[in-house]
């Protein structure tokens, strides 16, 4: 199943922030706050990883804000997401 969420740091800098995943049942499958490493870090992994997070078919509500950071202008964004189908064939 594709259940996993990942934030990816391709910036020269630490990004951290805030993730708040909403479900089609309207509950929180994601309340959680990040620190990704920069690409430029020792050895680390840029990309933090959420497992069991898109459980279910339908429509999510998706909140992120970043800390002290911002990427094209924007330190915030508030999407739906729609999950068509969590199963690898």
């Amino acid at each position: 199943m594709l259940e996993q969420v990942n934030i990816l740091n391709q910036l020269s800098q630490e990004v951290s922030g805030s993730i708040n995943i909403t479900d089609p049942a309207g509950e929180t499958v994601l309340d959680a706050e990040f620190d990704v490493p920069s690409t430029e870090s020792d050895g680390n992994s840029n990309i933090v990883a959420y497992g069991d997070v898109w459980t279910s078919t339908g429509s999510y509500q998706v909140e992120m804000e970043l800390t002290d950071t911002q990427v094209g202008g924007v330190s915030q964004i508030s999407q739906q997401v729609q999950i068509g189908n969590t199963v690898l064939c």
